[in-house]
This record gives structure tokens, C-alpha cells and sequence, in this order.
């Protein structure tokens, strides 16, 4: 939210086009920013690349890039 405050363009990865990301894209736009939310499997390299590729026709340029990507393993902790 921060760099969409101080009037950066800010485009959002995630691997499904739920709810949650659209309330990300929703926060950004009312600070008065143009936002994209770009469905993407960060783990494929060919979906990054073409995910980078589409952000620079859109915007021209990438000054920061955050990744934050995590996994979730439903399992007992005493199952290691």
C-alpha cells in the first residue's frame, strides 16, 4: 500500500483471481492509483516471464518488484 501512496503504479500476482485479491486491487485504486491484478503461477517460469512482459506494455517500466509467495501444508506437526 505504501509505494501506491507515494504514487507508484502497483500490479498484484497471485495464483487465483479470489476475493482477497480483489480487495488488494480495491485498496490501491481508492488511493487514486491505477492497479492490475495479474493471475500467475510465480512458480512457472514461463507464466513470470509472460506476467513481466504484459506489466511492461501496461505500465513501461518496473522500479520495485515484492515477492511474497508461501505455501501451506495441511498436516499434524507430529507427522514430520
Amino acid at each position: 500500500m505504501r509505494f501506491a501512496a507515494d504514487g507508484a503504479g502497483v500490479g498484484i500476482a497471485d495464483i487465483l483471481d479470489d476475493e482477497a485479491a480483489r480487495q488488494e486491487v480495491a485498496l490501491i485504486e481508492a488511493q487514486g492509483r491505477e492497479d492490475a491484478l495479474y493471475v500467475s503461477d510465480v512458480t512457472n517460469t514461463a507464466q513470470s516471464g509472460r506476467l513481466f512482459d504484459r506489466f511492461l506494455v501496461e505500465h513501461g517500466r518496473v522500479d520495485i518488484v515484492v515477492t511474497m509467495s508461501s505455501c501451506r501444508i495441511n498436516r499434524p506437526a507430529s507427522s514430520r
